[in-house]
C-alpha cells in the first residue's frame, strides 16, 4: 500500500537463476528495483535512500554488517528473529524481528514499515546510541563477573 518502493542490492551475477526468477517478478511491478551492491565509499549514500532496512536472513547471522551501518545510520530494521540479528534489533532496539521466511509475517512487517508516520517515528524505537565508553564498560563489568 502506498507509495513504497523496494530496492534489491546484490551480486546479481552469482545465482543466475535465482536472479532470473527475481528479475521476473520485479519486472511486475515497477516499484521494485534490483540493484548491484554499494562500494563501500557509497554507504551514506545508499543508507540516505532508504527508510527501512529489510534483512530477511534465512541463517544464523554472527555479524550482520548491514544491520549494524543501518543503526549507525539511525535507519529502523525488520530483521530475521535468529542470530546476531535478534540479538542487535527488536522493539526500542532498532526495529522490529519477523519469523524468518515466514511470508504472511515479512508482507504485515512491511506493511505496517510502508507508513510513513511509522516511519517518521522510528527514529524514537532506534533508542539512544551508545557511547564507545558506555559499552566499553559494559564489557569491563562482563569481564570482572558483574
Amino acid at each position: 500500500p502506498g507509495e513504497i518502493a523496494l530496492i534489491i542490492r546484490g551480486r546479481l551475477e552469482d545465482f543466475p537463476e535465482y536472479t532470473a526468477e527475481l528479475k521476473s517478478l520485479a519486472a511486475a511491478d515497477s516499484r521494485i528495483r534490483l540493484e548491484a551492491p554499494y562500494a563501500p565509499a557509497e554507504l551514506g549514500k545508499a543508507l540516505s535512500e532508504i527508510d527501512v532496512l529489510a534483512v530477511p536472513s534465512k541463517w544464523h547471522e554472527n555479524t550482520p554488517f548491514v544491520a549494524l551501518e543501518a543503526l549507525a545510520a539511525r535507519r529502523p530494521i525488520l530483521a530475521s528473529a535468529h542470530g546476531g540479528l535478534a540479538e542487535m534489533v527488536g522493539p526500542g532496539r532498532g526495529g522490529e524481528l519477523v519469523a524468518p521466511g515466514d511470508i504472511a509475517a515479512w508482507s504485515a512487517a512491511l506493511s505496517r514499515w510502508s507508513d510513513r508516520r511509522r516511519v517518521a517515528s522510528g527514529g524514537s524505537e532506534l533508542g539512544t546510541p551508545r557511547s564507545i565508553q558506555a559499552a566499553f564498560a559494559d564489557l569491563m563489568r562482563f569481564s570482572a563477573g558483574e
